[in-house]
């Protein structure tokens, strides 16, 4: 099944099936412009999926961006919801979830929630079960009660507010910047980016994407070898990190397990909080 293809292919192969099923994509017409192709139920778009954001011992894993029917998409001049939104986002993506799993995939609405009110589209983690794969993915009420992320239109469309990728980063080089002042070693470089909530580890109330960078004599050469001793300076500098992430209070997982991962010229690591404690008064 998507185990077996490339990402590219896995993607074109979901989106034919689903296309099949009543939600087509987009087509793109001869002056570069879209035009919807299907309504009732809206359109799918299958998208690629970090390794570490797959469920625990999936052989291969997808998402699928929803786009509600045109009919029930918010009125970007107003403001206004139509009525029957909410209704047709429960019904239309049931329909979606049941169709994904008549293929033999696994596949749920994962991340934070998402309502009309503040978003403009649904989004599903898909997968290709293994024998180590949970029967039910993610855990029961994993994000019951975690706010929905930023930005969206009622908390903020043009603006983060709390912006967990830069808040990381800049806690992160405080600490890069006083093991240094200390005399001590950084292993590599760092840097943090965005994670869509439909990725994030279930319970996360905030996550980011960090990448480790090896240093230049350990990164890999041409033909995708890593030069002699590179493991360790790899091992070393992911660990570091790590316990980097663990002193800032930040939860973290790498995907070395997985075969997708493999030559690639750095590393990426997961790092997520749950709920924060409740302020004093």
């Amino acid at each position: 099944m998507i185990a077996d293809l490339s990402m590219n292919d896995a993607m074109r192969w979901l989106n034919k099936e689903l296309a099949t099923a009543g939600f087509r994509a987009w087509e793109v017409i001869k002056d570069g412009r879209y035009r919807q192709v299907t309504e009732g139920t809206g359109w799918c778009q299958a998208a690629g999926v970090w390794p570490e954001c797959w469920p625990p011992g999936v052989l291969g894993c997808l998402r699928v961006i929803w786009t509600p029917d045109p009919a029930y998409q918010r009125d970007d001049r107003t403001g206004r919801i139509p009525a029957g939104a909410a209704e047709h986002w429960q019904e239309s993506t049931g329909a979606l979830l049941a169709a994904v799993r008549a293929l033999g995939l696994g596949a749920a609405l994962t991340g934070p929630p998402r309502t009309p009110e503040r978003f403009t589209s649904a989004e599903l983690l898909v997968w290709e079960p293994g024998l180590e794969t949970p029967a039910e993915w993610p855990p029961p009420g994993a994000w019951e009660g975690v706010p929905p992320t930023r930005p969206n239109w009622v908390d903020g469309w043009h603006r983060w507010g709390s912006d967990p990728r830069e808040e990381l980063a800049w806690a992160l080089r405080q600490v890069r910047k006083a093991r240094k002042a200390e005399g001590r070693r950084t292993i590599g470089k760092v840097s943090a980016g965005d994670l869509d909530g439909v990725l994030w580890p279930p319970g996360a109330h905030a996550c980011a994407r960090v990448l480790w960078h090896p240093e230049p004599p350990h990164e890999r050469g041409s033909g995708g070898l890593l030069p002699e001793a590179a493991a360790t300076h790899w091992h070393d500098g992911i660990a570091q990190l790590r316990d980097d992430l663990t002193s800032l209070g930040y939860k973290s997982r790498t995907a070395w397990g997985h075969r997708a991962a493999r030559r690639t010229n750095f590393a990426v690591v997961l790092a997520w909080r749950g709920a924060l404690p409740a302020a004093r008064t």
